[in-house]
């Protein structure tokens, strides 16, 4: 078998085999350069791309190793994965304009439409993950300015990914990267979840060289992600944290430098217009809150006035 399986014809055509079964049963474009299968007994996927609803790339990975004993499921459109490698993986989340869900949403939605004329529903688990040198983007092209966030050099360690139907689920124990902003996350890690009326991060811990953040932060996203600033709910909880303004001078530059504020709070509301409860928070050399602020129009443009209470 693995003579068979060096061979690069047999390769190609074996992800040809794949990708064909899984566009006409899933209406979903997945390409597969090659599969392959190593002495070590992993199977080895090569340049592994899916593309969006406008034919732009969503997933790219290089190179992918899995269980070998997988193949199998990988065929019926029902992965079951071991112990999984991904070198280069490139996630371009995006909400186009005009749209209001992004593209993974959409993606993962027509696997769930699918279900309807199938007996057996789309399930992929992964029970261990590793991505080495990857890259995550999430822009929203609805927005005044569009690019969210953006994470280079992305290294990520994580155990039981399930995509069933449109739901991810995934336990991220360790996720570090660079932000185009220039700040470095040395360690995040949370259970994360997102489905088609809620996006969660649950025991959300952050890291980075001067801050630490301590929360459980949840999206209502039953409507989509348009006008995400001013129509998506968020609630998020914030046990005793720390961030320092050299974190916050990226976002506005007249923070001075090496100042720590330490707070926990309660935020509930919308991006743009939303309530601390239950604050406390020091730092900034001599200053100390407590009690509940309402900010109205952080977000906004010039033209809409600025409000604490």
């Amino acid at each position: 078998m693995l003579i068979v399986f060096s061979i690069p014809a047999v390769q190609t055509f074996v992800a040809k085999k794949i990708t064909d079964n899984l566009k006409e049963s899933k209406d979903v474009d997945i390409r597969i350069g090659r599969v392959g299968l190593s002495y070590s007994g992993k199977l080895n996927l090569q340049d592994v791309l899916i593309l969006d609803h406008h034919q732009d790339t969503l997933i790219y990975s290089q190179n992918v190793k899995t269980s070998a004993t997988s193949l199998k499921s990988i065929y019926n459109n029902n992965p079951t994965l071991g112990a999984t490698t991904a070198k280069q993986l490139y996630i371009d989340m995006k909400v186009y304009e005009g749209e209001e869900r992004d593209n993974l949403n959409i993606f993962l939605n027509k696997l769930k439409s699918q279900q309807q004329k199938e007996s057996t529903p789309f399930v992929l688990s992964i029970s261990r993950l590793e991505v080495i040198d990857g890259r995550y983007s999430y822009i929203n092209h609805n927005l005044n300015y569009p690019e969210v966030i953006s994470l280079k050099d992305v290294n990520i360690l994580a155990s039981d990914l399930l995509v069933e139907g449109s739901d991810v689920h995934v336990d991220i124990e360790r996720l570090a990267g660079i932000e185009k902003r220039g700040i470095q996350v040395n360690d995040l890690s949370t259970e994360f979840s997102y489905t088609s009326e809620e996006m969660a991060l649950e025991n959300l811990q952050l890291e980075t060289p001067y801050s630490r953040i301590d929360s459980d932060v949840r999206f209502d996203i039953v409507n989509g992600f348009a006008g995400f600033i001013n129509k998506v709910p968020v609630q998020a909880v914030f046990r005793p944290s720390t961030i320092s303004t050299n974190d916050l001078q990226p976002f506005y530059d007249k923070f001075g430098n090496d100042k720590e504020i330490r707070f926990s709070t309660r935020l509930d509301g919308i991006l743009n217009d939303f309530l601390l409860s239950d604050l406390e928070m020091n730092g900034l050399d001599r200053t100390r809150l407590k009690g509940e602020l309402q900010i109205r129009n952080s977000l906004s443009n010039e033209e809409e006035e600025f409000s604490l209470k």
